[in-house]
């Protein structure tokens, strides 16, 4: 009898508990739900407004997508718990970090989607996590939930936070598109809201995000427990994205020189956070060497220039940190990490001083942009809550801010994605091979086959019927092929194509000025050497097809249906399918 008492009071004690519980957080429950609904809704709108045009929800925002569906779709058909290189036949590294790629791949398969709606679960992720992860550490500074959920909306849907330009840029751009004065903005990929990219930061940010709440909360209270999650937050990056993980161990630096009263904190997350990371760091430096040594340099990464060259100037994100640091030091020095961490990634946007190499360095901007952004919205809201104003107008200010905010975004991103030019021209070609592929043949490629010519048709054979590409993007930054095997594949596609001597020197000449990666860009010499090799090769091709062919496995070829038939398909090709959109060759055994 005494024990069911004990247990009825122990009982009544939880739930008291939890009720107290639920009822002092009952307004961050509502405004971290409200913050999901705007963050899916932002994240899925492309998909949703395609859905009602054609009745498919595929949108395909540019090559970096087609880039991240192509890896990720050869581990969707062969392997889902890791990734590998769509350019081999088996095996080899990827640029994608297997822990942003996998669950969604992983979910794709379960829900038995095709592979080109990977991207479908990555953007849900994405609008689910970042609400959620800018809400937290927005109501770990402020004290009011809406003004927390406030910030955030402004954080999900101001066009500006990359580039730090708040409220200008996004207005600016929102009227001017208004008036008709659109410019060059919708003329190649979707540039509005960057914060919902994918890859990076749609599916990375929330780490970088977690880290920056965990350790505020170590900060606050630096028991074991929240130290330790703070160094596996930031273990995490390094398995995650570079720009971020060299950011935070750059903060933590700043933060152990300039905040004396949590530098134990600031070192104890350091040392265990690199030592969780190590693994992840041994891995790459072992893929680094055992590879070729000119893929990255063919795609700036790691490129040696000049140490004072190439400077990125971001002069109103510079001018914010100055003067935030006085306010910051002096005033909330509790924001000190969040600073540290914004002025980290603007040191390294230039490191070069330091280490003379080109590592794609405008890639930080994806975490100073931010975070600078968000101390400039708190600070705002700290010199407006000085004033005494009265709090009704300051919350209806707010609620309309929100709101304008809200609609405004919501409508710059349907213009992004119905009408930026690469956009619809990728989502269209998608319609068209999914049109020719399956509802008009049923004739299936042979998986893992080497397909070579169109690039329209050759994006989505990789991605929906686990080919291999001979040419284009993923062999530009495939670690298994060297500078001269991707000439040689240039060489050989352009063959594939019709294109004759003079045709493929122009074509070539045009692309590497346009390409914006690689020594050549630099080098005049090393562009007319990159030109001569792949001529060279053409030649090669041009006196012996036959061995070319053979050397690389080309399969199937793809060519628009309007297309000339090459003189090489005379003899030992089949045609496979004639049309709607492309002719499709098979080679003959």
């Amino acid at each position: 009898m005494l024990k069911q008492k004990s247990e009825l009071i122990a009982f009544s004690k939880q739930s008291e508990s939890l009720h107290k519980f639920l009822n002092n957080y009952q307004r961050d429950f509502i405004a971290i739900f409200l913050a999901i609904i705007i963050g899916i809704t932002l994240s899925i709108l492309p998909h949703v407004l395609w859905f009602f045009q054609t009745g498919d929800p595929t949108w395909v925002a540019d090559n970096d997508d087609i880039l991240y569906l192509a890896i990720a779709s050869n581990a969707y058909h062969n392997h889902p718990t890791y990734l590998s290189d769509p350019v081999l036949f088996k095996g080899g590294s990827t640029v994608l970090p297997w822990i942003q790629a996998i669950p969604g791949i992983i979910f794709t398969k379960i829900l038995s989607f095709l592979p080109i709606h990977i991207n479908i679960i990555w953007r849900l992720w994405a609008g689910i996590s970042i609400p959620i992860g800018w809400y937290l550490i927005s109501r770990s500074y402020l004290k009011n939930p809406w003004s927390a959920l406030a910030v955030t909306i402004i954080l999900m849907t101001d066009i500006g936070i990359n580039s730090c330009s708040l409220i200008s840029k996004h207005f600016v751009t929102a009227t001017n598109i208004a008036v008709g004065n659109l410019g060059t903005l919708l003329q190649t990929n979707p540039k509005l809201l960057n914060q919902w990219r994918i890859i990076t930061p749609g599916m990375s940010f929330v780490y970088l995000l977690a880290h920056v709440w965990l350790l505020r909360l170590a900060l606050i209270k630096p028991t074991r427990s929240r130290i330790i999650l703070a160094a596996i937050s930031f273990g995490l990056l390094f398995y995650v994205y570079f720009y971020y993980w060299t950011a935070a161990t750059v903060a933590l630096l700043i933060g152990l020189l300039i905040d004396g009263t949590h530098r134990k904190t600031y070192l104890i997350t350091g040392i265990l956070g690199i030592i969780i990371g190590l693994p992840q760091l041994i891995f790459n430096f072992l893929i680094k060497n055992s590879s070729n040594k000119e893929w990255l340099p063919r795609n700036d990464f790691f490129l040696p220039i000049p140490h004072f060259s190439e400077f990125l100037i971001p002069k109103l994100a510079l001018f914010f940190i100055f003067v935030t640091f006085f306010w910051v030091f002096f005033k909330r020095r509790d924001l000190i990490h969040i600073w540290a961490l914004a002025a980290s990634s603007i040191l390294l946007t230039n490191h070069q001083i330091f280490t003379g190499l080109q590592i794609q360095n405008f890639h930080w901007n994806y975490c100073y942009g931010p975070f600078l952004s968000f101390l400039i919205i708190v600070f705002a809201i700290e010199l407006v809550s000085a004033i005494n104003f009265y709090k009704k107008p300051l919350l209806l200010g707010g609620i309309a801010i929100s709101s304008l905010y809200l609609t405004t975004g919501l409508w710059l991103r349907s213009i992004e994605v119905m009408q930026t030019k690469e956009s619809v021209q990728l989502t269209n070609n998608y319609h068209r091979y999914y049109k020719q592929r399956f509802k008009n043949s049923n004739l299936p490629l042979q998986s893992r086959a080497v397909i070579a010519g169109n690039k329209e048709f050759i994006d989505f054979a990789v991605i929906m019927e686990n080919q291999r590409p001979l040419s284009g993007y993923l062999v530009d930054l495939s670690p298994a092929v060297d500078n001269a095997q991707w000439d040689a594949r240039i060489a050989l596609n352009s063959y594939i194509e019709g294109k004759d001597r003079d045709s493929f020197i122009l074509q070539q000449r045009a692309e590497l000025t346009t390409n914006q990666f690689g020594p050549w860009k630099r080098d005049q010499l090393k562009f007319e050497e990159r030109i001569q090799n792949r001529l060279k090769y053409f030649d090669e091709i041009i006196a012996d097809p036959l061995k070319a062919f053979k050397k690389f496995q080309v399969k199937y070829v793809a060519l628009s249906y309007n297309t000339k038939k090459p003189t090489y398909l005379q003899v030992g090709w089949k045609l496979l399918q004639n049309g709607p959109y492309w002719q499709i060759w098979e080679k003959q055994q």
